[in-house]
């Protein structure tokens, strides 16, 4: 099962990343409903997406804890196979046909395709370049924002003799009488 999922989600991944300058053939209408279709859609999509949305999430959560190079990376590789899942253009197309429909469906289902392409719309393949140029920038950026070392105080090279956690910084401002600490700890 996890090997089919996996093979699924690197066909999917592929396909997002061509560009086809060609229309497809019309199709004939299909038999089913669009209910049936939107039901075969979303158990195909909602697994997929859970098992990356997990992994995303926790490489992320390691990254943001233990930031290195490495963690970044591992951050990056996750939200790119996310994103080319969430935002792959074939899924995009399925959906926005659903959604011509969206009278057939129930309640529920319309919400969650809309859903579906909310979170295509963060990172759309139809775009690679902009969807992975987005990922790896976030990416960056929180591994800058983490990684920052907080200081209470600097010796004259301005080296830090003194590194403090934002609690450490809130524990002087909350606590503190003395002006000039509290001052040192502001800045």
């Amino acid at each position: 099962m996890t090997r089919r999922m996996t093979i699924l989600v690197l066909a999917l991944s592929a396909s997002s990343c061509t560009v086809h300058t060609t229309p497809e053939p019309e199709r004939a209408p299909a038999a089913t409903s669009a209910q049936a279709e939107a039901n075969e859609l979303l158990s195909l999509y909602d697994p997929i997406l859970y098992a990356l949305s997990t992994e995303a999430t926790r490489a992320a959560w390691t990254a943001s804890i233990d930031v290195s190079e490495e963690h970044t990376g591992a951050r990056t590789g996750a939200e790119t196979a996310f994103s080319a899942f969430a935002g792959n253009a074939e899924i995009i197309r399925r959906a926005r046909a659903l959604m011509e429909h969206q009278d057939e469906l129930d309640d529920v289902t319309v919400r969650q395709i809309r859903a579906m392409l909310e979170l295509a719309a963060s990172a759309p393949m139809t775009n690679p370049e902009l969807a992975r140029a987005r990922v790896a920038a976030e990416s960056a950026q929180s591994a800058r924002l983490d990684g920052f070392q907080f200081c209470l105080a600097r010796d004259e090279a301005g080296a830090c003799t003194q590194p403090a956690t934002t609690n450490d910084i809130d524990g002087v401002l909350g606590e503190s009488r003395d002006l000039d600490e509290r001052l040192n700890a502001w800045r």
